[in-house]
């Protein structure tokens, strides 16, 4: 009898306890916040706009992480239907997906870009990504990430493989764009040979994305081919989009997109 009572009340716990976690992320997780503010297990602190919410708690929720270009115009501007706002903005993307939308600030308030600052850049999103799983009971199988530009670089260079090789995700994938070459840390290959089936990765850049036609002599377009060269001798799931008639810029085409390929990997 004793026995008896001790599992119904380990269980009511239990129960008890999945309760309060799902009131808690219903009352509290699932809002819209701008600017909310983050510090690292470095010490390193920055901000993040969230978008959730549009979430529905009776389905799994995934997770879009949008890492921006320099200068981090994309985060200072959230309303701007060119890339997060609007019915044709990445957050319709995330939300048609049952996805939250993270879109992080880089610490490096010097320069603004995510992928200078190899210090202090990687273990911050690191931190920060960690947080956003646990803190909104993110479904595994549904994890992107995304970026343009510097933000895609960053993604290619080292979060995409960090992701992949330090934590549970076994769905989802990465999408880039105007950028995302091949990650110089990681040398000959990324030890995550069980999840290369369920891991999709994407590029898109302007037929017309190259050094000639850019001030800071950034060449998008190699740097999305190279990449793309590169993962796909690991054996992942890659493809390539060179757009006619665009160069860096991509303004209005980065939500179809992403919504496409989601569609496509069936989330």
């Amino acid at each position: 009898m004793r026995t008896n009572i001790k599992v119904l009340i380990l269980g009511g716990v239990l129960i008890l306890s999945v309760c309060i976690t799902y009131i808690v992320i219903s009352m509290q997780g699932d809002k819209d916040r701008m600017d909310f503010p983050f510090t690292a297990d470095n010490g390193v602190s920055s901000t993040y706009h969230v978008f959730a919410s549009h979430v529905d708690r009776s389905r799994a929720v995934g997770v879009l992480f949008w890492f921006h270009g320099d200068g981090a115009y994309e985060y200072y501007h959230p309303d701007d239907e060119a890339y997060i706002g609007g019915e044709e903005g990445i957050l319709s993307a995330a939300e048609k997906h049952n996805m939250i939308l993270i879109v992080p600030k880089t610490p490096d308030d010097v320069s603004e870009t995510w992928w200078e600052d190899w210090e202090v850049n990687p273990e911050y999103a690191e931190s920060l990504y960690k947080e956003i799983l646990h803190k909104y009971q993110i479904d595994d199988s549904n994890v992107w990430q995304t970026g343009f530009s510097g933000g895609a670089q960053f993604t290619s260079y080292h979060f995409m493989p960090w992701v992949l090789e330090n934590t549970d995700v076994t769905g989802g994938g990465a999408i880039m764009f105007g950028g995302g070459g091949p990650p110089e840390e990681y040398e000959d290959h990324v030890d995550q040979p069980d999840k290369i089936d369920e891991y999709v990765v994407r590029w898109a850049a302007g037929e017309a994305d190259t050094a000639e036609n850019s001030e800071e002599n950034f060449d998008g377009r190699k740097e999305a081919e190279d990449g793309e060269r590169w993962y796909s001798k690991q054996g992942f799931d890659t493809d390539i989009e060179l757009i006619p008639g665009r160069s860096h810029l991509l303004d209005g085409l980065y939500s179809s997109y992403i919504d496409r390929i989601i569609s496509e990997a069936g989330k």
